[in-house]
């Protein structure tokens, strides 16, 4: 697999230390001169590699809207507390800096005062700067950038007036401005385990994909007719070569009704989304109104089942339109695409969830639906009854601590069950072992029986 390396060339050399960790993977770097040039380097490159691994939160924040808008599988090598601990160890230790005559600017202060608490040192650290606004999801930071300038005289003006020694920054593009200037300069740290973290982050992602990709794929479609004697021309001259561009295999239902069978993995990503509404839109004859519901799911009966709940969605819209395209996934997320003399025009959006005992649980655990349901799907497609929080925290790609926290509030309203204790080695914290009750034990045979 080939992952593709975006960042400064600091960061590129310090990475290359991990590289001989992933003997399968080919860590393809990209190298920017400052972060604003992610988003250009990544909308150019994604063809070249199966993920992109960001240095950091910065590139991440330039580039959040093409990744979000294109749907490009991307990790991010975040700072961690222990970087911050092992570059102020080195500062305050080895260079012997005290902690007040540091400056530093960091993602969020909450991680340096952590940091900080555990060596009492707690108010030693006045000249910080944080931007906690760059983890806000897109539309809560619009107008917001960062301003390399801002962080470069942040530094400069504190130095100048003697107020610190040194310099520490989590931008490279600041750190090396500063050093431009001579101004005593350091870059906080990124050790090896935050690199391995965000490699294997990537990695995870490439996986899923590859999983989603393999997922069923069935279109039901339906063409309203102004002369039903064009149902076999329609079939005969246009639907048979869309199937055969899909590599998918077609069903004559009805004299205007059809199935197509394929993978969604021949539909995802830009290029074949294009080709697809392309040739999609050429299926329309002059008076004609074409509708089609696609689903996808892990199984043949799923995705068929989602495939008519989006056909009938299609069927609400199609009084205005010459052709509507409704797409239907498995987290029940609804993917609307109208055609009519203007280009075709696409909105998204979450359907009712229909199971009232999920709903009930979500009420009764306090929690989103959208948690409710990562921990069902989990429970439903994990090969063992019993799991560790560790096999959450890696189905989910998320830290152990995160995924703690969502299986704690399922613990202490009684759906997961303590069934024993892990240990791997003779050193180290035993790890629960959980196993679902009897409730939903009913809800994934729910599940399972409407798949098929």
């Amino acid at each position: 697999m080939k992952i593709g390396i975006v960042g400064s060339a600091h960061f590129q050399k310090e990475i290359k230390a991990i590289e001989s960790n992933f003997s399968n993977v080919t860590m393809i770097p990209y190298i920017y001169e400052t972060p604003s040039e992610a988003p250009v380097i990544i909308q150019s490159h994604q063809a070249e590699v199966d993920a992109f691994l960001l240095a950091g939160s910065v590139p991440y924040f330039y580039s959040k809207e093409i990744i979000q808008a294109e749907g490009i599988p991307v990790a991010v090598a975040r700072l961690t507390p222990l970087c911050i601990s092992i570059s102020l160890f080195r500062l305050v230790h080895y260079d012997h800096v005290p902690f007040g005559r540091i400056s530093l600017d960091l993602p969020n202060k909450e991680v340096l005062h952590s940091v900080l608490i555990h060596l009492n040192e707690q108010d030693s650290m006045e000249h910080v700067l944080d931007y906690p606004w760059i983890f806000q999801t897109m539309g809560k930071g619009e107008g917001r950038s960062i301003e390399i300038d801002r962080f470069v005289n942040f530094h400069k003006e504190l130095y100048e007036v003697g107020k610190v020694d040194v310099c520490l920054t989590s931008i490279h593009a600041v750190h090396d401005e500063l050093c431009r200037k001579n101004i005593p300069s350091m870059y906080v740290i990124q050790t090896h385990h935050s690199f391995m973290q965000g490699m294997n982050g990537a990695i995870s992602i490439i996986a899923k994909n590859r999983l989603k990709q393999s997922q069923v794929a069935v279109w039901s479609i339906k063409v309203k007719q102004e002369s039903k004697r064009r149902a076999h021309s329609v079939m005969a001259s246009k639907l048979e070569p869309f199937t055969r561009s899909l590599n998918g295999k077609l069903l004559n239902v009805t004299e205007s009704e059809w199935k197509m069978i394929t993978t969604r993995g021949m539909m995802e990503g830009k290029s074949k989304k294009e080709r697809l509404l392309k040739d999609f839109e050429q299926l329309v004859f002059k008076g004609d109104k074409l509708l089609a519901g696609i689903g996808f799911g892990w199984s043949l009966g799923q995705a068929e089942l989602h495939s008519q709940e989006a056909l009938a969605y299609a069927a609400k819209k199609h009084d205005s339109q010459a052709a509507v395209i409704c797409e239907l996934d498995e987290n029940k997320q609804l993917t609307e695409t109208f055609f009519s003399n203007a280009q075709p025009s696409s909105k998204s959006h979450t359907i009712k969830n229909d199971n009232h005992l999920i709903e009930n649980m979500s009420k009764t655990l306090g929690t989103s639906l959208k948690n409710t349901m990562r921990m069902i799907d989990f429970l439903r497609f994990y090969p063992e009854e019993f799991f560790t929080a560790d096999d959450f925290a890696n189905y989910l790609n998320v830290s152990r601590r995160s995924a703690e926290r969502i299986i704690k509030i399922f613990h202490e309203h009684g759906f997961l069950l303590i069934s024993g204790e892990e240990k791997l080695f003779d050193k180290g914290r035993a790890r629960a072992v959980y196993v679902p009750n009897n409730d939903i034990k009913n809800i994934l045979k729910e599940r399972s029986l409407q798949n098929f």
